[in-house]
């Protein structure tokens, strides 16, 4: 995974906006920002095709 990280930009930003996805909706979860739950369903959807892309990407990387 740090090899794809340093050298290659798509999975380096996929990474980082899964990164900040869980974030936000850890903060939203444990009432640091609100946000409707339709909003949150929706943060949530794209988090998993986030990592469902992620973990194509790493089998790719290593051969399966």
């Amino acid at each position: 995974m740090h090899e794809l990280l340093q050298h290659n930009v798509h999975f380096a930003r996929l990474a980082a906006e899964y990164h900040h996805l869980d974030t936000r909706i850890y903060e939203v979860e444990d009432g640091r920002h609100a946000l409707d739950d339709l909003q949150l369903h929706s943060l949530k959807m794209k988090r998993v095709a986030l990592k469902d892309e992620i973990a194509q990407l790493l089998r790719a990387h290593q051969g399966g």
